[in-house]
């Protein structure tokens, strides 16, 4: 048996499993500590990364482990660095982040206004101090991935 699937690997296997078995049920569980609840619709909803709360990487919610998690979720990131000079509203934001999803879009700025790390003024989103703050701070980790694809060229 698998270490680490415990009573899962003896419910849902039969027989002996591919190790990519017990990983997709680890998954699944870890899962479904971030689900909240299913609409009307049957779609599961994910909750919003919040301190105190489990998120992934850390069943305690610990502050910065809720922060990764919201920093990890997909485009994040891309729309902080967009709005980090100018607003823009919902369109112009999307454009500039390379047509994604409208609805993706619409999700993503609900949970960064929820965080406090943006704001909609005027139907033009713009970071917060906190956000911008936020945005700062990441800096050195360009820096750092900087000098780490110039070590990696160099490898080459």
């Amino acid at each position: 048996m698998v270490e680490g699937c415990g009573h899962w690997h003896r419910l849902l296997l039969s027989e002996q499993a591919p190790e990519y078995a017990c990983a997709t049920i680890i998954v699944v569980t870890n899962l479904q500590l971030r689900k909240q609840k299913s609409s009307r619709s049957g779609n599961v909803q994910v909750t919003m990364p919040t301190p105190g709360r489990p998120v992934r990487g850390s069943r305690t919610g610990r502050p910065i482990m809720a922060l990764l998690d919201l920093l990890g979720r997909r485009w994040v990131l891309r729309i902080m660095w967009e709005l980090r000079g100018v607003p823009a509203g919902l369109r112009q934001l999307q454009l500039r982040c390379d047509d994604m999803s409208p609805s993706v879009l619409s999700q993503r700025l609900r949970e960064l206004n929820k965080a406090g790390v943006l704001e909609l003024v005027d139907d033009q989103y713009r970071l917060t101090p906190e956000g911008g703050q936020l945005l700062s701070i990441l800096a050195p980790l360009r820096a750092w991935a900087t000098r780490w694809a110039q070590r990696s060229r160099q490898e080459r």
